[in-house]
């Protein structure tokens, strides 16, 4: 952004100030918050859900949003939908693993994506499942990991 003040005095020259110069940064509060069962039975669907916000001041720039699912899961089904002003771009919908969404929130409440994920545990699985989701705008990048007792 450039500022430069004017003023003219009558019958004489115009007479400016020197310029300032101010460099103007987007800076968006991108989160992601991931949601699931705290235990899951081996063989059964599994539900898992991403918010994706961004508290500002500033819109976003693309986003990427993506979950690599544990190994074994069967049956993925994904779907993104979006809240008031935010933008999908590309796919929204999927049926494998890694989760792969792009898009754009501009600043300020009631704008979010969504994405609701579920897959079929193996029957065989025990112990603990670790998911960890994330959002990237640019080279930032914000993680949210979930632990599932099976």
């Amino acid at each position: 952004m450039t500022n430069t003040a004017t003023y003219t005095i009558p019958d004489s020259a115009v007479v400016n100030s020197n310029t300032v110069n101010t460099d103007v940064l987007a800076v968006a509060n991108v989160r992601i918050a991931k949601s699931g069962a705290d235990t899951a039975v081996a063989g059964s669907r599994i539900n898992y859900v991403l918010q994706v916000t961004n508290g500002g001041p500033s819109d976003s720039g693309p986003l990427e949003i993506r979950d690599t699912l544990a190994q074994g899961l069967t049956d993925i089904r994904w779907s993104a939908t979006t809240s008031g002003g935010a933008v999908l771009t590309g796919t929204t919908s999927g049926t494998a693993s890694p989760v792969m969404v792009n898009g754009s929130i501009p600043a300020g409440g009631g704008n979010s994506i969504q994405v609701n994920i579920s897959g079929i545990v193996p029957p065989a699985e025990t112990g603990v499942r670790t998911n960890t989701a994330y959002v990237m705008q640019g080279i930032a990048c914000c993680l949210w990991i979930l632990c599932v007792r099976l």
